[in-house]
Protein backbone atom coordinates (compact mmCIF):
# COMPACT_ATOMS: atom_id res chain seq x y z
CA UNK A 1 0.00 0.00 0.00
CA UNK A 2 2.40 2.54 1.14
CA UNK A 3 5.29 1.24 -1.04
CA UNK A 4 7.33 0.32 1.92
CA UNK A 5 9.71 -3.19 1.39
CA UNK A 6 7.78 -5.05 4.28
CA UNK A 7 4.76 -3.59 4.49
CA UNK A 8 2.24 -5.64 6.64
CA UNK A 9 -0.66 -5.15 3.98
CA UNK A 10 1.25 -5.92 0.75
CA UNK A 11 2.76 -9.52 2.78
CA UNK A 12 -0.78 -10.07 3.69
CA UNK A 13 -2.52 -9.39 0.84
CA UNK A 14 0.10 -11.53 -0.90
CA UNK A 15 -0.55 -14.64 1.60
CA UNK A 16 -4.45 -14.05 1.38
CA UNK A 17 -4.29 -14.67 -2.88
CA UNK A 18 -2.03 -17.84 -2.28
CA UNK A 19 -4.52 -18.88 0.39
CA UNK A 20 -7.61 -18.41 -1.60
CA UNK A 21 -6.43 -20.07 -4.55
CA UNK A 22 -5.29 -22.92 -3.05
CA UNK A 23 -8.82 -23.37 -1.63
CA UNK A 24 -10.09 -23.00 -4.80
CA UNK A 25 -7.66 -25.89 -6.24
CA UNK A 26 -8.50 -27.80 -3.48
CA UNK A 27 -12.02 -27.60 -3.79
CA UNK A 28 -11.53 -28.36 -7.83
CA UNK A 29 -9.72 -31.15 -6.94
CA UNK A 30 -11.90 -32.52 -4.12
CA UNK A 31 -15.01 -32.01 -6.91
CA UNK A 32 -12.90 -34.16 -9.52
CA UNK A 33 -12.36 -36.66 -7.42
CA UNK A 34 -15.88 -37.27 -6.54
CA UNK A 35 -15.79 -36.36 -2.67
CA UNK A 36 -18.67 -35.63 -1.75
CA UNK A 37 -18.93 -32.00 0.45
CA UNK A 38 -19.90 -33.54 3.25
CA UNK A 39 -16.44 -35.50 3.58
CA UNK A 40 -14.17 -32.04 3.44
CA UNK A 41 -12.36 -30.09 5.32
CA UNK A 42 -14.27 -27.74 7.18
CA UNK A 43 -11.73 -25.06 5.86
CA UNK A 44 -12.56 -26.14 1.97
CA UNK A 45 -16.36 -25.90 2.79
CA UNK A 46 -18.14 -22.24 2.35
CA UNK A 47 -21.14 -20.77 1.91
CA UNK A 48 -19.17 -17.59 -0.24
CA UNK A 49 -19.52 -18.00 -3.94
CA UNK A 50 -15.16 -17.85 -4.45
CA UNK A 51 -12.19 -16.83 -3.71
CA UNK A 52 -12.94 -12.99 -4.74
CA UNK A 53 -15.28 -12.94 -1.98
CA UNK A 54 -13.25 -13.74 0.55
CA UNK A 55 -10.48 -11.46 -0.61
CA UNK A 56 -13.00 -8.57 -0.93
CA UNK A 57 -13.92 -9.42 2.45
CA UNK A 58 -10.90 -9.68 4.01
CA UNK A 59 -9.81 -6.34 2.37
CA UNK A 60 -12.56 -4.13 3.92
CA UNK A 61 -11.91 -5.44 7.27
CA UNK A 62 -8.30 -4.15 6.67
CA UNK A 63 -9.53 -0.66 5.20
CA UNK A 64 -12.05 0.03 7.93
CA UNK A 65 -8.90 -0.88 10.74
CA UNK A 66 -5.98 1.31 9.41
CA UNK A 67 -6.23 4.47 11.28
CA UNK A 68 -7.56 7.32 9.87
CA UNK A 69 -4.18 9.23 9.93
CA UNK A 70 -2.82 6.64 8.35
CA UNK A 71 -5.09 6.18 5.47
CA UNK A 72 -4.65 9.12 4.70
CA UNK A 73 -0.86 8.87 4.28
CA UNK A 74 -1.19 6.01 2.09
CA UNK A 75 -4.01 8.08 0.08
CA UNK A 76 -0.94 10.61 -0.52
CA UNK A 77 1.79 8.33 -1.11
CA UNK A 78 -0.38 6.45 -3.69
CA UNK A 79 -0.82 9.83 -5.12
CA UNK A 80 2.72 10.63 -5.41
CA UNK A 81 3.82 7.32 -7.10
CA UNK A 82 0.85 8.11 -9.60
CA UNK A 83 1.94 11.49 -10.47
CA UNK A 84 5.87 9.98 -10.65
CA UNK A 85 4.79 7.48 -12.96
CA UNK A 86 2.61 10.04 -15.10
CA UNK A 87 5.98 12.13 -14.95
CA UNK A 88 7.84 9.41 -16.01
CA UNK A 89 5.85 8.33 -19.01
CA UNK A 90 5.61 12.02 -20.11
CA UNK A 91 9.74 12.47 -20.32
CA UNK A 92 9.92 9.15 -22.18
CA UNK A 93 7.52 10.71 -24.59
CA UNK A 94 9.34 14.01 -24.70
CA UNK A 95 12.11 12.07 -25.27
CA UNK A 96 10.91 10.53 -28.39
CA UNK A 97 9.47 12.89 -30.00
CA UNK A 98 12.86 15.13 -29.68
CA UNK A 99 14.59 12.04 -31.22
CA UNK A 100 12.14 11.78 -34.10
Amino acid sequence: MSGCVHCVYTIYADDLELYTDALESARKALTKAQVPTSQWPEEVQTKSSGAGEVRDAEVKKVEESVDPSMAAFLAYVQLVFQSMSLISRLEAKMRKKQAA
